[in-house]
């Protein structure tokens, strides 16, 4: 038995103090992703790194490594 694994893309945005990881669909557009962007900047300021990948859903981080 062959078990599937949504996929999508994980992002994470590094900002000055903190930093967010939140999750895109797999066929999201850029647009999606600076909308998205666009929304979480106006809690946290400009990003300084935007990281994105593809991830299983599966995949978890380490709550340590959230935080700066």
């Amino acid at each position: 038995m062959t078990v599937k694994h949504p996929t999508g893309k994980r992002v994470h945005a590094i900002f000055k103090d903190s930093a967010v990881l939140f999750d895109l669909p797999e066929n999201a557009t850029l647009e999606q992703l600076a909308t998205t962007l666009a929304t979480v900047e106006r809690g946290h300021g400009i990003a300084i790194r935007v990281e994105v990948s593809a991830k299983p859903a599966s995949f978890r981080m380490a709550p340590h490594l959230y935080r700066l």
